[in-house]
């Protein structure tokens, strides 16, 4: 009975020590076992969705070495910023108003008469992709 339970208990010590170590961020790169050098080399310009690795086991508390340069992403492009935009409506003897992006408010070269009422035309501007 002892020797069953030693048995068990070394099952469990061994199979403790075996355990694969944490890994690494999923979005800082590639990650991989180098069992060469008992290491874990992370490479940031190959991206983790890119990542191919042989199937082999690091040792537990191998030490992580991180080479590269992260992969070029472009910076967010800027949401516009919209303005009034007020031109004269001559078919109507009015000047309209309407929000419109900074650089798409273009009038038409008319005067409208003295006195001619304001409209302002309540849009809210399309959504755009996040």
């Amino acid at each position: 009975m002892k020797s069953l339970s030693l048995a068990v208990v070394s099952v469990l010590v061994l199979g403790a020590s075996a355990l694969v170590p944490p890994a690494p961020p999923a979005d800082s790169g590639c990650c991989c076992c180098d069992i060469s050098n008992n290491r874990i080399d992370c490479d940031r310009s190959i991206p983790a969705s890119e990542c191919v690795c042989a199937q082999v086991v690091c040792p537990a508390g191998a030490p992580t070495f991180w080479h590269g340069t992260p992969p070029y992403t472009p910076p967010p492009t800027p949401q516009p910023t919209y303005k009034q935009c007020c031109c004269c409506n001559p078919s109507i003897n009015a000047v309209v108003c309407s929000l419109k992006p900074e650089d798409d408010c273009f009038c038409a070269a008319v005067v409208c008469p003295t006195g001619a009422k304001t409209i302002f035309v309540k849009e809210t501007p399309a959504p755009s992709a996040p």
